[in-house]
C-alpha cells in the first residue's frame, strides 16, 4: 500500500503495462487516480496501529475492519473466542480442529479403497 500511494505522489500518470506510450490513467491530474491515492494514505494511518509493539490482536483487528468498512474481521475475533471456549482440550480452537483433535493414539488411515469411506 505505502509504495502504490508513494508511486502515485510522484505522479498520478500511470504507464500501460502492456500497451507502449499509453496510459491507464487520464494525464497529471486523473481524479480516479488521486481518489485512490488519498484512500491509500486513509488506509495506512488507519493501519499504523499494526507496526506498534503492544498491538493487541483486537486492535489489529480492528484496524482491517475501519480499511475495509465491515465487522468481518472483529467477528472471527468473536469466533475464536467461542472456539477456545468450547475446546474440550483446552487448546485453541485451531488446534483442536485438526491433529491434536483426536487423542486416541492410532492414526487415521489416508485413504480407504474398499468403498465408503475417505478418499485423498
Amino acid at each position: 500500500m505505502r509504495a502504490i500511494r508513494d508511486r502515485l505522489k510522484l505522479s498520478l500518470v500511470v504507464n500501460h503495462p502492456v500497451t507502449p506510450n499509453e496510459t491507464i490513467t487520464d494525464g497529471s491530474d486523473d481524479p480516479k487516480a488521486r481518489f485512490l491515492r488519498d484512500k491509500l494514505n486513509d488506509a495506512i494511518a488507519w493501519l499504523e496501529v499494526l507496526f506498534k509493539a503492544d498491538c493487541t490482536r483486537e486492535q489489529a483487528l480492528a484496524a482491517w475492519d475501519t480499511v475495509f468498512n465491515t465487522d468481518y474481521f472483529s467477528d472471527r475475533l468473536e469466533d475464536d473466542e467461542a472456539e477456545e471456549t468450547k475446546s474440550e482440550s483446552g487448546f485453541p480452537g485451531i488446534l483442536t480442529s485438526g491433529l491434536v483433535k483426536n487423542w486416541s493414539g492410532e492414526a487415521p488411515r489416508a485413504v480407504v479403497k474398499e468403498g465408503g469411506g475417505r478418499y485423498a
